[in-house]
């Protein structure tokens, strides 16, 4: 069964380290890094994970 995950987070640095630690623990990034840029200019990263 294939695990399902999405990772949020505040800053480029915090996205980069949930994501490494994610795939020390055996999850593959699926698809691209969104980034969204709300009305007051705030960047909020995410990312999927998977894992078989």
């Amino acid at each position: 069964m294939t695990q399902y995950k999405i990772v949020k987070a505040i800053s480029q640095k915090e996205m980069e380290s949930t994501v490494n630690s994610l795939i020390k623990k055996g999850w593959t990034a699926q698809g691209g890094l969104q980034i969204i840029n709300d009305e007051y200019d705030i960047l909020t990263f995410y990312q999927v994970m998977v894992k078989e």
